[in-house]
């Protein structure tokens, strides 16, 4: 506010539920206490700037986070049901204060030992359920906010493989990067208008105690949460890990104002997402989430007349190996990739993420034949031009 940086989004708190954050109330980490001082909170904020977006701490479980708070239940508006968890009772509290916020926000890390240890098949196969999020926390809504709370954003301002410590090997394979492209496009078919990455770098050297065994995929015996070396912001490209590149990577294939095309894949190791560029332009990210398979598959494009021609941005184990050995590049491979129709073949390789670039056949641009026309000498001086 001071300085004028123009944020338009502010989250009040952060995971204030947990008793690893500092809470110096008289009731510390309890949802009644803090919804009413987000009530007060945000009257001050939009005093200052009315413009902004206020956000509320919410928890994916009702029945977590109570904290042993028992003096407000909260009671589901429908079904009568009363829980203490944080969510139902913050939201609760919120509808009796009158006070609805404008984005409710999720913190979400598919693995969190020892409850659900790392594993890297589990990750690919089962950690990215962003649409059973995104309805999870809706209901939620509806159910202890009211109708009222139809228009409370939703978004994921943190996420990770795993967010305990010491980290290990998957944090910057190229598994936790795989993750990340299927939870992006998983989480852009939902209403969940955010995702977060936590984060771009640690603030010292990597851990080198946790889980670095052959039965986790990749070469690095060092685990982080950041997705680039912690000094020097990562300037060699070989001190960025996978979930850089392929965060790289799908920016090719969507950005603001795209739209959402459905996607489906008959393998359920190969993830499909698709596209549309507000260039006209037609993207498909396909991840192959297996180690050692090529997978070949049939592209079929519906209501969309390809050009012959594709560009073919891919990342995967050649582009890691190559960060190890410093043979060949480390960044993204971009090719173009003929034999292009409605319907048409690629195999995948294992462990990759591939994102076709399609241009309509209908505005490609063909070489212009001129005929009839004549070439004048002009002179210039002692010298000519034709």
């Amino acid at each position: 506010m001071t300085n004028h940086y123009d944020f338009k989004y502010w989250e009040v708190g952060n995971e204030c539920y947990g008793s690893y954050e500092t809470d110096n109330h008289a009731s510390p980490h309890d949802p009644y206490t803090y919804a009413t001082n987000f009530a007060a909170y945000a009257q001050q904020m939009r005093a200052a700037d009315p413009t902004i977006k206020i956000g509320v701490v919410l928890d994916l479980d009702p029945t977590a986070d109570s904290n042993g708070y028992t003096d407000h239940p909260a009671t589901n508006i429908y079904t009568g049901a009363v829980l203490y968890g944080w969510t139902p009772v913050v939201l609760s509290t919120l509808r009796q204060l009158g006070l609805t916020p404008d984005f409710g926000i999720l913190h979400r890390y598919a693995e969190y030992p020892p409850s659900i240890p790392e594993n890297d098949q589990y990750l690919l196969q089962f950690g990215t359920n962003w649409a059973g999020y995104a309805t999870g926390l809706r209901q939620q809504i509806t159910q202890y906010f009211g109708s009222g709370g139809s228009n409370i954003e939703l978004l994921e301002t943190e996420n990770n493989a795993n967010a305990t410590l010491p980290q290990g090997k998957q944090s910057v394979s190229l598994v936790n990067g795989l993750y990340y492209a299927d939870s992006l496009g998983q989480l852009m078919k939902t209403e969940l208008n955010a995702l977060v990455w936590w984060q771009l770098r640690d603030g010292g050297p990597p851990e080198t105690d946790g889980n670095v065994g052959t039965n986790f995929y990749g070469w690095r015996l060092y685990g982080t949460f950041g997705v680039m070396w912690w000094e020097n912001l990562g300037i060699q490209l070989t001190n960025r890990f996978p979930q850089y590149f392929t965060a790289e990577l799908t920016s090719h294939f969507i950005r603001a104002g795209d739209t959402v095309l459905n996607a489906s894949s008959g393998n359920p190791l190969v993830s499909a997402y698709a596209a549309l560029r507000t260039n006209g332009s037609l993207t498909l990210m396909a991840i192959n989430k297996n180690s050692i398979t090529n997978y070949p598959v049939n592209i079929v494009l519906t209501n969309y007349v390809p050009f012959g021609i594709a560009t073919l941005y891919s990342y995967g184990m050649p582009q890691d190996n190559a960060a190890q050995t410093g043979l060949g590049s480390c960044d993204i491979a971009q090719t173009n990739f003929s034999g292009v129709s409605t319907n048409f073949n690629y195999t995948l390789a294992p462990y990759s993420v591939n994102v076709f670039a399609f241009v309509p056949a209908a505005t490609n641009i063909v070489t212009p034949v001129f005929s009839g026309l004549t070439s004048p000498t002009i002179p210039y001086g002692a010298s000519s031009v034709t």
